[in-house]
């Protein structure tokens, strides 16, 4: 949506500001959560995601199970 391009814009802009940046809500579990919709757009567009597991683990982003790169663009279709 348009929404969520221009959200995702607002944090890409703020980490070119200020360095890394980190996004987080309630849900603990990055896979059950909203995050890893937009840890697959950010992975499509080259950005390295990583998630913090716990104190003492991080993860890379891997492409959620639901994602297919279509002709470069990222589709949760069938």
């Amino acid at each position: 949506t348009k929404e969520f391009h221009k959200g995702v814009e607002r944090l890409l802009d703020l980490a070119r500001e200020t360095g890394p940046v980190a996004i987080m809500c309630a849900e603990a579990l990055w896979w059950r959560c909203h995050r890893s919709l937009i840890a697959d757009y950010l992975k499509v567009r080259g950005i390295e995601v990583v998630h913090i597991v716990d104190a003492n683990k991080i993860e890379l982003h891997p492409f959620t199970s639901a994602a297919h790169l279509i002709d470069g663009a990222l589709s949760y279709a069938g």
